[in-house]
């Protein structure tokens, strides 16, 4: 078994994260940008050793899922069956028993990148969020002015509709990592079925994307109930893999409203975590919308420095914004250089605060990426100015160089 493992955890908005169907590899949420991986680091990345699937290519049986609530030997779901997948504490609770949680197959060489890809099971809400869609659109039309000028913003909707409508030439062709999670109904109230029931997902698509995005947003926004659950799963798995002596670097991956998700986590983890996090990378990220439009304001308590925070973002994604620039900019403006940030970090150990610096990194994902949703939403699939950039800090990280698989 190795023990120098670089461990990149993946998290998606409640609305995406399908874990995988039993007997059908390549079905969960983050088994498609598990290949592209594969393809850039090669033996490096390691599949899910207890996925037992018919495996017909390297990277078919994907990431370690771990759901925040699994079933247990008696039937009976609960969230610690779920982070089992992660080890389990041992009785002095400051190491974690892996014995029965690989995380790499047992031939792979010291040095190995494994997967994990967490999932919110039964802790969303399933009823109609109507009150909470209200609240957060009333906030953010109040909000507006903050986020951009009028002409911004009308030059942001039209942006936006046309990449809705834009290029997708590869629909469907391919699996992709930004389907809608096919097991959660849709919690808007004109989608309710017979008798108030949820109705079933429809097939992807554009809108099924745009609903879901909307839902995560209102429910997170509006229900601290559901955000201190998601908040908890998160916050334990992330501990649990640090406390793993096998765990040498993990790297925290997120997309859309996982990226709020995540955030919100980091600050207030313990430094026995965090010194572990070497990369948070943020895709789609509406942290800005989160600001401006619900007054989340720009003095963060953390105990976490975010030191190397990536933030890859498209022009045409109606989802993301640039994240470094200050408070000040809206949309519309030109993006230069400043000495304040969007984020300012008052660290509990010293009195000065600081300015969080991000990385932004602009991408192309209506011509680089797939369709099946919003293609300028899905970073997942973009090989070319995501995974690559990814694949490149893993091994960096990892000590290893990169070698494009054949």
């Amino acid at each position: 078994m190795s023990s120098k493992i670089t461990c990149l955890v993946t998290l998606h908005g409640i609305g995406f994260e399908q874990p995988p169907k039993p007997g059908l590899p390549n079905s969960g949420y983050a088994d498609p940008l598990h290949q592209h991986l594969k393809k850039c680091l090669g033996t490096l990345l390691s599949d899910d050793p207890n996925r037992t699937e018919g495996r017909m290519h390297p990277g078919d049986n994907g990431a370690i899922y771990v759901e925040s609530r699994y079933t247990d030997a008696q039937g009976k779901p609960t969230r610690e069956e779920g982070l089992k997948r992660l080890g389990v504490w041992c009785d002095d609770q400051q190491k974690i028993d892996i014995t029965d949680a690989p995380f790499v197959a047992k031939d792979m060489n010291d040095g190995s990148i494994s997967h994990i890809a967490l999932v919110y099971s039964n802790l969303e809400p399933m009823g109609p969020e109507v009150e909470a869609t209200s609240i957060t659109l009333e906030t953010s039309l109040a909000s507006a002015s903050h986020y951009g000028s009028v002409t911004g913003l009308l030059h942001m909707a039209v942006v936006d509709g046309l990449a809705i409508i834009g290029n997708h030439t590869k629909v469907d062709q391919e699996p992709v990592s930004s389907r809608p999670r096919t097991n959660l109904g849709f919690r808007s109230v004109k989608h309710l079925g017979h008798q108030g029931q949820a109705a079933p997902a429809p097939q992807p698509g554009i809108l099924a994307a745009l609903r879901n995005i909307e839902d995560d947003v209102a429910c997170y926004v509006c229900h601290n109930e559901e955000r201190e659950r998601v908040r908890s799963f998160v916050y334990e798995a992330l501990t649990r893999i640090a406390f793993r002596d096998d765990v040498e670097n993990i790297v925290l991956n997120t997309h859309s409203n996982g990226t709020v998700v995540a955030f919100d986590v980091l600050r207030n983890l313990p430094e026995q975590v965090t010194k572990k996090i070497k990369f948070f990378i943020t895709a789609g990220s509406p942290l800005r919308k989160y600001a401006d439009l619900f007054h989340w304001g720009h003095e963060i308590q953390s105990l976490y420095r975010f030191e190397s925070w990536y933030n890859f973002w498209d022009r045409c994604d109606p989802v993301a914004d640039p994240l470094n620039p200050p408070k000040s900019w809206e949309i519309g403006d030109k993006i230069a250089p400043s000495d304040e940030t969007l984020f300012e970090c008052i660290d509990l150990g010293d009195k000065e605060p600081f300015w969080i610096i991000i990385n932004d990194i602009p991408v192309d994902n209506v011509h680089n990426s797939y369709g099946g949703g919003l293609q300028a939403h899905n970073y997942w699939d973009n090989e070319q100015d995501f995974v690559k950039q990814v694949a490149q800090l893993l091994s960096t990280i990892a000590e290893v160089p990169l070698v494009r698989a054949a």
